[in-house]
């Protein structure tokens, strides 16, 4: 709640909208995960990018009830009660909902810092200098730092350096 509440009193709005579940080519992997776009939006303008969810986030959104029961308890839903069933339903739900992507998550995982030189990122974050992948990582977070010092001041910045 404390996220939000810095947010209104910025005067900035934080739209997520979940768009697929999709392989994130950048990361080498070949689970599925949850796709967002989020989008910024203060008195200064619009930042805009996407922001991926968690693998576990994406299992979920695969899975039905009867499958996370399945899972879960080691026994078709059909042989459920009606309470077992209804139980099922609200962990399902609850746990859903508790990955979902949230404002604090989008804001927390924001580079609101200047980074540096690439030297100093990869000596910062542990990449090696010589790496094409590191040096994309580098651009695209020095890019995303650029696009926030656009649509917030220094003072605004600062304010959401408190969440973390």
């Amino acid at each position: 709640m404390e996220t939000e509440k810095i947010l209104q009193e910025l005067g900035a709005k934080c739209d997520i909208r979940f768009i697929c579940l999709s392989i994130n080519p950048d990361w080498g992997e070949d689970k599925l995960r949850p796709l967002y776009r989020i989008t910024l939006t203060t008195k200064k303008g619009i930042y805009s990018y996407f922001y991926w969810g968690s693998i576990r986030e994406g299992n979920l959104r695969q899975m039905s009830e009867e499958m996370y029961a399945r899972k879960k308890y080691k026994c078709e839903y059909s042989d459920l009660s009606y309470e077992e069933k209804h139980t099922v339903k609200l962990e399902f739900t609850k746990e859903l909902k508790n990955l979902v992507v949230t404002p604090y998550a989008v804001v927390a995982d924001l580079q609101k810092y200047d980074i540096g030189t690439f030297e100093d990122f990869c000596l910062e974050f542990g990449y090696d200098t010589d790496s094409r992948r590191a040096l994309q990582c580098y651009l695209d977070v020095q890019a995303q730092y650029s696009e926030l010092c656009k649509i917030f001041s220094e003072d605004e910045l600062e304010r959401l350096r408190e969440i973390n």
